[in-house]
């Protein structure tokens, strides 16, 4: 238009969607710290903003299309948007391969650059679990997966793996001898994943994704359905003694004909159906009968309480039936989260607590940010996105203080490698970051740490018998900062940087005096400094 008008985002009404519908000369968004986002037109352009309720920023939720199948998890209700989408035409009229069009536009993002020194606090007496090493997630999804799989496990330290128990096509009917049949294609190219992660010693969960069509309730309608995701299912109530039967023979064949015992099972993300849905108290039940079933076989495996969809609130409450039920919780060998949402800082630190109490493991058993990225596969080349996985990774280290976190995937699904489809792989900033978090000392345990400012996210691992880590991820500018608390035998730490230029650079010794370390962190750069060079 002719001229200025401001909105104030804040006093939208949660109910409506579209925010702006104008043509503009340009249009500017401005916020805390001094953030502008502007976009100026050549021409006055419509341009119409719309405000995401149920989107998701950064990989904090959002669909499952990639993974499972499934559409998404917001709900119909009205909330505060969690962003917005600032939309205007590239070209108009009739648009044909042939015809070149173009549009002239500039974008400029500015912001206060925070370049305060920080400074991080080490608490050596606030222990907790060590971190094994970065796992991983090897469902088999397409024929690229093998070359991607072959070239994870050679060249990183993969301390857990998770693969697919196919039930749904292992069990085709209650009474069936699946053992008899010959093997459906996924099934043998799953049991045969589960063989190579035995013959490495790397121990495994084995998830269920599927539910027979025969065990399914009826939903409402009069068909197969239940739960909220879109390939939900509920196992009708007279079902669940054959569920059992059929989940305990495809582990004794997989322990028979191809020497793999994985040690955890569970239903994927049964809190909310991805594909077998589970109410609470189910989760009890079945974590009750399945385990003493397991143990009455002669079975190593033993149940994964929770591997929840995400760590907030509301997954946490899923397992608290079964955290009640002594008898339950003898058959749980592990509790576990997906990272999907990222979560609050006392979201993750609840899921530990659970771990302590039990004196069990914790596995974040599902690692990412975005279940959706997968629609364009060129952001997990992006440096932001490297820097937001790995920040949400630390994240979970420092408040869950899980035994690993299994990334999905380590396949070319959500690959942590570039090339593939007929072209060489090659390793990217998100699989240094993996490898980087491996310089961990296994046996370590982890240690509090604090950082003053925002900006920062740290995890700390080490003791004088095994060694230290300390891992720094720096989301904003280059600046000075302070490591505070170090044991005084430490006299030399050695730090290693991953970022969108180096790949696990190491970088001259830094000294050690009186239990404080000083160093220069670049902006949006992952920095391990390790008591033992690399």
């Amino acid at each position: 238009g002719a001229g200025e008008g401001k909105i104030s985002l804040a006093s939208i009404p949660v109910d409506v969607k579209e925010v702006v519908a104008a043509e503009v000369q340009g249009i500017r968004f401005s916020g805390a710290g001094g953030r502008v986002v502007e976009v100026d037109f050549a021409v006055p352009t419509r341009v119409v903003v719309e405000a995401n309720r149920n989107a998701n920023r950064g990989g904090r939720g959002g669909g499952q299309g990639g993974r499972n199948g499934g559409a998404g998890r917001g709900s119909g209700a009205a909330r505060p948007p969690s962003s917005y989408s600032v939309y205007f035409p590239m070209g108009k009229g009739t648009l044909t391969r042939e015809a070149p069009f173009h549009a002239n536009f500039t974008l400029k993002a500015t912001c206060e650059l925070d370049q305060a020194p920080v400074k991080l606090t080490l608490d050596g007496a606030r222990t907790g679990a060590a971190f094994a090493g970065i796992g991983g997630n090897f469902r088999i999804q397409s024929n690229s997966d093998a070359a991607s799989i072959a070239y994870n496990l050679e060249n990183l330290r993969v301390a857990w793996g998770r693969v697919e128990m196919p039930l749904s096509l292992w069990q085709t009917s209650e009474t069936a001898d699946a053992s008899a049949a010959p093997l459906a294609d996924k099934v043998r190219q799953s049991m045969e994943m589960a063989r190579t992660l035995a013959e490495k010693k790397i121990p495994m969960v084995i998830s269920d994704w599927s539910a027979p069509r025969w065990a399914v309730a009826a939903s409402r309608g009069g068909g197969p359905g239940g739960g909220n995701g879109s390939n939900a299912r509920s196992i009708a109530e007279g079902q669940w003694p054959a569920m059992y039967r059929g989940i305990i023979s495809y582990l004794q064949f997989l322990k028979q004909h191809y020497g793999a015992e994985p040690v955890l099972f569970s239903f994927n993300e049964a809190d909310q159906g991805i594909d077998v849905k589970l109410t609470p108290e189910e989760e009890r039940r079945v974590t009750r009968e399945l385990g003493a079933a397991l143990v009455a076989a002669g079975l190593k495996t033993r149940i994964l309480l929770g591997d929840t969809g995400n760590p907030s609130s509301r997954p946490a409450n899923f397992i608290e039936p079964t955290l009640a039920d002594a008898e339950a919780m003898k058959y749980v060998g592990a509790v576990s989260y997906h990272s999907w949402t990222g979560g609050s800082d006392q979201s993750l630190a609840k899921w530990g607590e659970v771990a302590r109490r039990f004196q069990i493991p914790l596995l974040v058993a599902e690692g990412g940010t975005d279940p959706a990225s997968f629609r364009y596969r060129s952001v997990f080349l992006e440096p932001w996105y490297a820097l937001d996985e790995a920040n949400l990774y630390l994240r979970c280290m420092q408040f869950s203080q899980p035994t690993s976190i299994l990334h999905w995937q380590l396949t070319d699904n959500y690959s942590v490698l570039a090339g593939g489809r007929g072209q060489p792989l090659k390793p990217t900033q998100r699989f240094f970051n993996l490898k980087q978090m491996n310089l961990t000392p296994p046996e370590s345990p982890s240690l509090g740490i604090a950082a003053d400012r925002p900006g920062m996210t740290a995890a700390a691992y080490g003791d004088a018998a095994h060694g230290y880590a300390i891992h720094i991820l720096n989301t904003g500018a280059t600046r000075q900062v302070t490591v505070e608390g170090l044991p005084a035998s430490l006299r030399q730490l050695f730090p290693t940087t991953t970022d969108g230029v180096r790949a696990m650079k190491s970088s001259p010794a830094i000294d050690v005096a009186n239990g404080e370390a000083a160093l220069t962190v670049d902006f949006q750069s992952f920095v391990t400094l390790t008591s033992v060079k690399p």
